[in-house]
């Protein structure tokens, strides 16, 4: 069975991040001669913060391969969506190079839905894409008589 989960080092640079415009925005509130700039940056940092929480919430995903199926369990918002391989419409890998690595992103289309799945973030990615790539259905191709 694989289960891919997100990183701890993501996770951590996301919170980090948010810590991070949390305290610029309450340093600003400190100030004591605050002219419009300083709202404005307040405003824009406390959001800025606001955002990176809920979509660290929104899509934390915990993925598990079982029996052909890809359970995918989002525990913070309750919900959790089953894939069946044998419904892959499509699989993508995009490679992209970056200075000192190489970042891929894995791209599963179903009938009921798609699923992106990154190496920086989710542990159990090179199982999880050799699973899929063995256990993908065979499409026929049509023959033109």
């Amino acid at each position: 069975m694989i289960e891919c989960k997100p990183k701890g080092k993501a996770i951590v640079s996301l919170g980090l991040f948010a810590v991070i415009c949390y305290a610029a925005s309450l340093f600003l509130v400190s100030i004591k001669n605050k002219n419009t700039l300083v709202y404005i940056g307040i405003v824009v940092l406390t959001l800025l913060g606001l955002l990176i929480n809920i979509r660290m919430f929104l899509t934390y995903k915990i993925i598990t391969v079982n029996k052909k199926k890809l359970y995918v369990k989002q525990p913070y918002i309750f919900r959790t969506k089953i894939y069946e391989l044998a419904k892959l419409l499509s699989v993508n890998e995009e490679k992209v190079k970056t200075f000192n690595d190489e970042y891929k992103e894995l791209h599963l289309k179903f009938d009921n839905g798609s699923l992106k799945i990154s190496k920086q973030e989710y542990t159990d990615y090179e199982q999880l894409k050799s699973y899929v790539d063995k256990n993908k259905p065979k499409h026929k191709k049509k023959k033109n008589n």
